[in-house]
């Protein structure tokens, strides 16, 4: 996609903004979710939430950078990482590690519930506070979904999000202020060779330009 600035004698090609930390980028997405292109990743959800930031995924994993869910109960991993960051290339391995990570932890007789305990206390932490999640439990974030109407719809999409849990249902997004070739064909070859997709991924390039009206 290009962005172009509308100017009395012509256009001019705006330069994305360049990111100092990472965090700064990926609040982008965390406190603007209607940028997230959710009917790139799924044919049924519409909505999208980010539901927990730094979630400790166990296992000597470390944190994922955000979890998400869509209103149809999808699971989304979502890593950060800006073009400049030399660590980069580990990436597509970061994201399918925390898949795996979860994966393990479903087969604990009470997986669901330290799932849910995992979002709550990744939510009561530092890194969650100003985040409208701050604070939340995985249902309360639910209830808050706009196209939701009636109990039956928050009941059916927390019915979803528990099945797609213990079923190792899993979405990876990697999103990057410019992403590299490399990356592009790694993530082809990803797909490639999980033909199930039983771990879908993909890539996502989030800029933000400076403009006379501020920033886009």
């Amino acid at each position: 996609m290009s962005v172009f600035i509308k100017k009395d004698d012509g256009f001019e090609e705006p330069v994305p903004t360049i990111f100092e930390k990472e965090e700064v980028f990926g609040n982008l997405i965390i406190d603007n979710p209607e940028i997230f292109p959710i009917g790139k990743f799924t044919r049924s959800g519409s909505e999208w939430k980010p539901i927990a930031v730094e979630m400790e995924v166990g296992n000597g994993l470390g944190r994922l950078d955000v979890l998400g869910i869509d209103n149809e109960g999808c699971i989304y991993i979502i890593e950060n990482k800006l073009h400049k960051n030399s660590q980069k290339k580990t990436l597509r391995q970061q994201g399918t590690d925390y898949a795996f990570g979860l994966r393990d932890l479903k087969e604990r007789h009470d997986g669901w519930e330290r799932f849910k305990k995992r979002i709550e206390r990744a939510n009561k932490s530092k890194y969650a506070k100003g985040k409208k999640f701050h604070n939340q439990s995985l249902e309360e974030i639910i209830k808050k979904f706009e196209e939701f109407d009636s109990v039956e719809d928050y009941q059916r999409c927390l019915n979803e999000v528990k099945n797609n849990f213990e079923q190792g249902n899993y979405t990876l997004v990697v999103a990057m202020d410019r992403i590299p070739p490399g990356l592009r064909t790694s993530i082809a070859g990803h797909n490639g060779i999980d033909v199930k997709h039983e771990v879908p991924l993909f890539a996502l390039e989030v800029n933000q330009f400076d403009t006379t009206k501020g920033k886009i």
